[in-house]
């Protein structure tokens, strides 16, 4: 079992992705002997897939962002700042700090 995974974590197609100790976006096998691959610098706070790609909530900000799950860099998809989010079909819900939820249908962005 991995003992570098801290804070959250999501399982997708075998792999875990996860807030690394020092902080950065992680991808790799169950193995904890096993290199994980730094995908970004910032730590994720909650994390969705959807058809192949990563939502992620940046932890300190909470500003949304996203990672194809098939190689690429990560997108700031906007600056606002979220506490929580989840997914309903292909509806991204977010929640802000005041409560307030947004609605983001994931075709028009991707």
């Amino acid at each position: 079992m991995r003992r570098d995974i801290h804070g959250r974590f999501i399982v997708h197609n075998d792999l875990f992705y996860f807030a690394g100790e020092d902080g950065g976006l992680f991808s790799g096998p169950l193995e904890d002997s096993v290199q994980a691959e730094k995908l970004a610098e910032n730590s994720p706070a909650d994390m969705i897939v959807y058809e192949g790609t990563l939502y992620y909530l940046d932890a300190d900000y909470g500003t949304l962002w996203s990672i194809s799950l098939d190689g690429g860099r990560s997108s700031r998809i906007n600056d606002s700042s979220y506490a929580s989010m989840c997914l309903i079909g292909n509806c991204l819900c977010l929640q802000d700090t005041y409560g307030r939820i947004t609605r983001m249908l994931l075709e028009n962005t991707v």
